[in-house]
């Protein structure tokens, strides 16, 4: 009942409220100022070898969270796993929508790659201990 006499008063007072929030914006925004700015561009602007270039490390983080839902020895738990996935593959959704997303997809994807990268470091570590020591001809 509250929700619904704010909302009726919030319409009273705002119209335009309810049209979302670039109702009032200038038409000048979309048609001159929006086109211009980079960030504001889909990434289908693009050369494919932009697109395959950007899209590279997100796309690595999507396959390892993938393998690590059905990993017999994950390095996440699930639970991180399907948080991760679902993180990155959202903003690499809105990257293809506006450019300016990369600033929110590549942070999601450093933390989707630093256990795995870690995980294969230390196996090279483990690797080159059980190796036999080569001597050095002389």
């Amino acid at each position: 009942m509250t929700v619904g006499v704010l909302l009726l008063n919030v319409w009273r007072v705002i119209p335009l409220f309810f049209h979302g929030p670039m109702a009032m914006v200038d038409p000048y925004i979309f048609s001159d100022f929006l086109p211009r700015i980079n960030e504001a561009q889909p990434l289908s602007s693009r050369s494919w070898e932009y697109i395959l270039a950007v899209l590279t490390q997100p796309a690595a983080a999507i396959l390892i969270c993938l393998t690590q839902l059905r990993s017999r020895t994950p390095i996440y738990t699930p639970a991180v796993a399907s948080l991760l996935l679902l993180l990155v593959t959202t903003t690499t959704a809105l990257y293809f929508v506006e450019l300016r997303w990369s600033y929110y997809l590549y942070p999601v994807v450093a933390i989707a790659l630093a256990p795995w990268l870690a995980a294969l470091y230390h196996a090279e570590l483990r690797r080159r201990r059980r190796a036999p020591a080569r001597e050095v001809a002389q």
